[in-house]
C-alpha cells in the first residue's frame, strides 16, 4: 500500500459513504449506481446494535446458542 498513499483513505471514506447512502456511485458523470440489495435489512442490524444493553445480551446469547438470530445477524453486518 506504500506505493498508493492515498488509497486507504479513500477507501474509509467509500465505506462510509456505502454505510450511509446504500449505494456505490459507479460514475458521477453518467450517474450510474450500484445499490446494495439488503441495505435495509442491514440499517435495521446495525441501529439494533447500537441500542443500550445490546452487546451483552449478545455475549450471552453467543456462548449459549451461537446458532440463534441474534448472533447470525451480527456476524452477517460483519461480513457484509
Amino acid at each position: 500500500m506504500e506505493g498508493f498513499s492515498g488509497l486507504r483513505d479513500y477507501q474509509k471514506w467509500a465505506r462510509k459513504e456505502v454505510r450511509q447512502k446504500g449505494f456505490i456511485e459507479l460514475s458521477p458523470i453518467t450517474g450510474h449506481k450500484a445499490y446494495i440489495y439488503d441495505f435495509e435489512e442491514l440499517k435495521r442490524m446495525q441501529k439494533r446494535q447500537n441500542e443500550s444493553g445490546f452487546w451483552e445480551t449478545y455475549r450471552g446469547l453467543k456462548e449459549m446458542d451461537p446458532d440463534c438470530p441474534t448472533v447470525q445477524d451480527v456476524r452477517k453486518l460483519a461480513r457484509r
